[in-house]
């Protein structure tokens, strides 16, 4: 389950333009005996430790810069079933836990769609995986006070170590301004870039001024460049000559109104939809011209038995254009060419 749940979850962040690392595992036999027997009178059946015990199964998230966490875990929420069989998924922000309260962590407790749960993973239909989202610096110091306060060898965290903790998680806190930094200053540089796009990231800062408007661009950027750059448009004046012509973002809102709506009417899931003001607007120009090769271009399906979300979108566009025309040519009348009168008894072949 662990390892389903860390590709769909890497799918859908390659889709945008958050930096991230995804890693995952599954809970070790020691690992669950210790914690069995550290928390022994919270269970006094099976059934209650696999009811209780959230963990088996674990997902991390990892994201380069705190500011990021709520985007992916806003993300995970829309786009996973609940665990167990449930509808949603269940969130706990764990924010201010751990020695001095530095722990900064989102725990989302999610499970496989009904859709999903098939095939070798119909086993899993009432599972439950513990997705964790946090920064990398974060990340560090949360590894760190629990190796040393919740896996004890030698007895309690002496002051000095705590002092040391509070030390550390205190400088992680000020680190992350400093990759945010890092990282703004590396968009300057790439705002500076001529010639072909470098990747995703480049796009992204890139796109901005051609761009300016759609406020969530980044969502989804990361497809759309993926998708322009294996047609050619390589560079920010190409894309913009080829698709931000007069009234574009007028005709992508269009577009995306006519198709939600379609696919709101064909009960289609909510991957399919498109979404103003990010990156699907760009996508939506494209799709008149290039919804074919998009959906040809993905063959088979991805992991965890689904296509990328944007073969799927160009398919039901397709579907979506081609009823929209046989709607249009039951609309039109037929007109059938009436024959001559001859009620007046008048031969039609002689001219007077």
């Amino acid at each position: 389950m662990a390892r389903f749940i860390a590709g769909k979850a890497e799918g859908l962040l390659r889709e945008g333009a958050v930096r991230y690392a995804v890693q995952w595992r599954v809970k070790d036999v020691d690992s669950l005996k210790r914690k069995l027997r550290a928390n022994r009178e919270r269970y006094s059946t099976q059934e209650e430790v696999f009811e209780r015990l959230s963990d088996f199964a674990a997902v991390r998230v990892l994201t380069y810069v705190e500011s990021d966490r709520a985007a992916v875990v806003s993300l995970i929420e829309g786009s996973f079933a609940g665990p167990a069989g449930a509808e949603n998924p269940v969130t706990d922000i764990k924010d201010g836990k751990g020695t001095g309260g530095h722990y900064r962590a989102t725990h989302v407790q999610v499970g496989l769609s009904q859709d999903e749960a098939v095939g070798e993973n119909d086993n899993l239909a009432t599972g439950s995986c513990e997705v964790q989202v946090c920064s990398l610096l974060a990340h560090a110091w949360n590894e760190i006070e629990h190796d040393l306060a919740y896996k004890p060898t030698t007895g309690e965290l002496s002051e000095g170590e705590i002092r040391l903790l509070n030390s550390l998680g205190l400088n992680i806190e000020a680190g992350d301004g400093v990759i945010i930094s890092l990282i703004e200053a590396s968009e300057k540089r790439f705002a500076s870039n001529e010639g072909v796009f470098v990747d995703r990231y480049d796009f992204l800062v890139r796109m901005g001024p051609y761009v300016d408007g759609l406020n969530a661009f980044d969502a989804g950027a990361g497809t759309v460049y993926q998708e322009l750059i294996s047609r050619g448009f390589d560079t920010p004046q190409a894309v913009a000559d080829r698709f931000l012509t007069t009234n574009w973002r007028y005709r992508a809102q269009e577009l995306i109104s006519e198709y939600n709506t379609y696919c709101a009417s064909e009960a289609f899931t909510v991957v399919n939809e498109m979404r103003v003001g990010t990156a699907d607007e760009v996508l939506a120009l494209m799709l008149p011209d290039y919804a074919v090769s998009i959906r040809d271009s993905y063959g088979s399906s991805g992991r965890g038995g689904r296509k990328p979300r944007q073969a799927i979108i160009a398919s039901r566009y397709l579907r979506f254009k081609e009823n929209a025309q046989h709607a249009v040519a039951e609309a039109t009348p037929i007109l059938i060419a009436s024959e001559p009168s001859q009620a007046s008894g008048a031969n039609p072949d002689v001219v007077e």
